[in-house]
């Protein structure tokens, strides 16, 4: 098999190749069933898929909180409730971005906690008698 026909750049082999990314790490992130749609996640993210519409919630929430302020001048009871309605709608604004991150922050501990329990270590044994000798 040709390296080009798994869309791999060459920098990517080369990594691989001279030892500069663990192979064997690269293996089980690559074998781990939930490591694909986390790249998936990670493609979405590099192309505003979904931080575009974050965008149009915000452009939402803005106006949203810029009809509460225009309404109530009238009714000094009204104002104050409107500006707290309106503040509300602001503060659920997020940055584009967070989102997507963090669903991938997430799901990449989600992948190495997996594999961590795949491997298996020593260090979360208990104490024994025969361990200390």
């Amino acid at each position: 098999m040709d390296i080009s026909e798994l869309g791999l750049s060459a920098e990517a082999a080369r990594n691989l190749y001279t030892g500069r990314a663990n192979p064997q790490v690269v293996s089980r992130l690559l074998e781990n069933r939930r490591f694909a749609p986390l790249t998936n996640m990670i493609a979405l993210y590099f192309d505003d898929t979904l931080a575009s519409g974050f965008a149009v919630q915000h452009q939402m929430y803005q106006t949203l909180s810029s009809m509460l302020l225009g309404t109530g001048r009238e009714q000094p009871d009204a104002r104050k409730s409107t500006q707290q309605a309106a503040q509300t709608a602001a503060l659920n604004k997020i940055p584009a971005y967070q989102a997507d991150l963090t669903n991938i922050q997430n799901q990449f501990m989600t992948v190495l906690r997996e594999i961590k329990k795949g491997i298996g270590t020593e260090t979360g044994q208990a104490m024994t008698k025969g361990l200390m000798e």
